[in-house]
């Protein structure tokens, strides 16, 4: 529509009136949508499930995560298949599905004792090594870092949207490689974990129930941290 504004308006004031009726009557629709949308977003994240703390469901921003792969001896090239420690998962994002033992990385806290902290609340076993070790010392080789604690070495992006597009779970998930402290040791699941089973790392590429690219982090985790036979 176009306006001469040399003339007046006729009716400016019955029109000012009715676009002032039909802003605020707007106004009062996306305030109660924006509500709504805000009482379902913290409604769905402190939903109770089983294992500790509120659902990460629906954030706000992506969070950080570490997924540990858990040997449970040193890996050898050429060596017997090295056992991988899998969880099953008790709750969302995944619910049902064995994956890497992981969780969410806390304020303050470094990648190695995320994972130190994660695979004992979840399986009940210790890393080997020390929990903040540094992943920066260039005279070792990486079988030797490993062994001296938690060691990243991948990122893998983990997004789970809902039909219409909304996005029900954002993580950027940090790998990293570690050794339990006791090949002994029998894992035992808690916090969100229903399930903890040692694999040969041979037996988990197409295994079931199994979540996405799993295998493929513990394959490569062996590629780059397996000591030669003649390091032993």
């Amino acid at each position: 529509m176009i306006v001469n504004l040399s003339r007046p308006l006729a009716n400016s004031g019955a029109l000012a009136s009715a676009f002032a009726q039909r802003f605020s009557r707007g106004r009062q629709v996306f305030s109660h949508q924006a509500a709504s949308a805000t009482t379902a977003t913290q409604a769905a994240s402190n939903s109770p499930d089983k294992g500790s703390g509120p659902s990460r469901a629906y954030p706000r921003e992506p969070r950080v995560g570490v997924g540990v792969v858990v040997f449970r001896t040193p890996p050898v090239l050429g060596g017997p298949d090295p056992e991988v420690l899998l969880v099953r998962r008790a709750k969302e994002p995944d619910k049902g599905k064995w994956c890497l033992p992981g969780g969410s990385l806390e304020l303050g806290e470094t990648l190695a004792a995320c994972a130190a902290r994660e695979v004992k609340e979840e399986a009940g076993l210790s890393l080997g090594g020390a929990s903040d070790a540094s992943p920066s010392s260039p005279n070792h080789a990486p079988w030797d870092l490993m062994k001296n604690g938690p060691m990243p070495f991948a990122a893998v992006d983990v997004i789970r949207k809902e039909p219409d597009g909304g996005v029900k779970f954002h993580y950027a998930v940090i790998e990293v490689a570690a050794v339990c402290c006791d090949p002994a040791a029998v894992p035992v699941p808690g916090d969100d974990a229903d399930g903890a089973i040692w694999v040969p790392l041979g037996k988990m590429r197409g295994m079931p129930d199994m979540t996405v690219r799993c295998d493929e982090m513990a394959e490569e985790a062996y590629r780059r941290f397996a000591m030669p036979a003649a390091a032993r």
